[in-house]
């Protein structure tokens, strides 16, 4: 685990010694033997976990001889300590810790945030202080050259954020990145690594009975298997085809023997990771056929996330045949396989698509492209929940756009309340009512579910609940947990903070119901918010039509029929409600 801090303060109340040399030799240790002995330690608590834990402050207070040569050990343990718990302690709502998933998470949500002006707001990019002030363009350059770029890129497509980061950077800059992200892992005449993919390789060969001579052991096979890329040890696909690689190598050099049956089926459950349909085809064509089918997998892939990302299509199309191109289709297949981030074979299937598109001949991946036809909304619109639109009124009483604004979230409105709506509901997002109550969003991009975002919307929903005087946070948690459908977000924490506004968007409603204002969130939502209605779009007005409900003159005694008018994130319209309408 790599680690660095900012600043050490040390504090010392010396007893019984010189006070002057005591701190000198303390600080001494401080400077050579605590950094070493911190990160070992830290090192058996992580060991290989790419998670970036950015910690504001850390306090540790100890006792300890300072002269004993045990001195730095028992610093370094109580640091240690002091560290796990500030880290094991990060749901607290202080926000002393910020957590990214992996340091491409954390380069892209600065990078974000650089874009936006704010980067220098937050205390957790201190680490990057110096890019504070560069234009975006040349502090993405830099800072994408310290590190592999890809999953960067990456992480920036999950965010919607890529072609905004890719329009920063001059057209020398962009086939100089698409270049470096197109080069294949270096090889390496080290071959320890490999150990477990070669011991595979000699078990299968000794059950197969593919040896033609006596067999060899995994040591001479690692010494003639040389200079070989590194796998990807995320993909099953890529270490079985390490595998039939040596297979195939051994078969050259006449150790074995081309076999003709399938390979025995105990080396499906000897090795669970392995691909073993793969084997055959891959020690008998002269050509692996594994190789077509990654193109393949490759190829479908490529097509899905284009078919499914208007926006992608959109920013492709305008980039055109190129390494701006490139890089926008490279980090959204990686984005959804981060298992290819490194695969040079994927590499040659966009390099061929390129090539085609650019000579305009006809691809299936590029057929997809054609189908830029922009996404036209219905004038009128059947919703099995239309109900949910009663509830932009709470939206409005709870400020959540103000909200969001103090978070520093002004910007992803549609995209949480587009969340919020799926959660109360338990609809798809692309369900007409769950789109009209987030503004019908062109895209969804997913920035606001990094960690540092979701800790300081937590916080301001916190602060506006008790300003509202609406049940504690504690109490709408457990009403998301009980009575609202599972969060889809695909992020507990993300999901978490959604449950706690669905729940306050929900209390701030039901609060003026009357004798049904307590009403269980079960409750509400199967009697108000579940109910069919067609929606009338025009440009000045959504008109909402409910069919007949039991509780409409509780509806109506609370005055939520009354129009709401000029709702800015449905582009200041309008919202009319027809109770009952059949």
């Amino acid at each position: 685990m790599d680690g660095s801090i900012r600043s050490l303060t040390c504090d010392y109340l010396a007893r019984g010694v010189e006070p002057a040399a005591a701190a000198a030799h303390l600080d001494q240790l401080a400077r050579l033997e605590l950094p070493g002995i911190l990160s070992t330690l830290l090192d058996s608590v992580y060991g290989d976990d790419p998670t970036v834990y950015v910690i504001r402050q850390v306090h540790a207070e100890f006792a300890l001889r300072a002269d004993a040569p045990t001195a730095a050990r028992h610093w370094a343990e109580a640091l240690a300590r002091a560290i796990v718990t500030a880290v094991a302690a990060e749901a607290s709502a202080d926000g002393n810790v910020i957590r990214f998933a992996d340091q491409a998470e954390y380069l892209a949500a600065y990078l974000v945030e650089h874009l936006g002006g704010t980067a220098a707001q937050h205390w957790y990019f201190h680490p990057f202080a110096a890019w504070h002030a560069e234009p975006t363009g040349s502090a993405a350059r830099a800072l994408l050259a310290t590190q592999p770029p890809v999953p960067v890129l990456a992480a920036l497509h999950r965010q919607a954020m890529l072609p905004a980061l890719l329009a920063t950077l001059p057209d020398a800059a962009i086939r100089e990145l698409a270049a470096d992200t197109a080069r294949p892992p270096a090889p390496t005449d080290d071959v320890s690594g490999l150990w477990p993919l070669l011991t595979t390789a000699v078990a299968i060969a000794d059950a197969w009975g593919l040896w033609t001579g006596v067999p060899l052991a995994a040591l001479d096979v690692a010494r003639l298997y040389r200079s070989r890329a590194v796998p990807d040890w995320r993909s099953s696909t890529a270490l079985t085809l390490v595998v039939v690689d040596v297979l195939r190598r051994l078969a050259a050099r006449g150790d074995l023997r081309t076999p003709t049956a399938p390979p025995p089926a105990e080396l499906a459950d000897r090795f669970d990771w392995l691909e073993t349909d793969l084997l055959l085809p891959g020690l008998t064509a002269a050509s692996p056929k594994p190789a077509g089918r990654r193109e393949a997998a490759a190829r479908q892939a490529l097509a899905d996330v284009l078919a499914a990302s208007p926006e992608l299509r959109a920013a492709v199309r305008v980039a055109g045949p190129g390494p701006r191109a490139a890089l926008l289709l490279r980090a959204a297949l990686v984005a959804e396989h981060p298992e290819w981030a490194d695969d040079g074979f994927v590499v040659a299937v966009l390099a061929e698509v390129q090539d085609r598109w650019a000579a305009g001949q006809a691809d299936p991946v590029l057929a997809q492209l054609a189908g830029l036809a922009g996404h036209f909304d219905a004038d009128v619109e059947d919703s099995p929940c239309a109900g949910i639109l009663l509830l932009l009124r709470a939206v409005t009483e709870l400020r959540v756009p103000a909200v969001l604004a103090r978070a520093g979230l002004a910007d992803f409105l549609p995209e949480i309340l587009l969340a919020v709506a799926g959660r109360l509901t338990g609809a798809d997002s692309a369900e007409p009512a769950v789109r009209a109550f987030a503004g019908r969003p062109t895209q969804v991009r997913r920035g606001w579910r990094q960690v540092h975002h979701l800790a300081s919307l937590r916080s301001e929903l916190q602060v506006q609940a008790a300003a509202q005087r609406l049940p504690d946070p504690a109490e709408l948690t457990a009403l998301a947990d009980t009575d609202l459908p599972d969060g889809k977000l695909g992020r507990p924490k993300a999901d978490a903070v959604i449950g706690l506004l669905a729940g306050a968007v929900l209390r701030t409603w039901s609060r003026w119901l009357g004798q049904f204002s307590e009403s269980s969130g079960s409750y509400l939502l199967a009697h108000f918010v579940r109910r069919r209605g067609r929606l009338h779009w025009t440009a000045e007005e959504l008109v909402v039509e409910l069919e007949p409900g039991p509780l409409d003159v509780v509806v109506s005694m609370a005055g939520y029929d009354r129009p709401l008018e000029a709702v800015p994130w449905l582009g200041g319209r309008t919202v009319r409600y027809r109770m009952g309408a059949s």
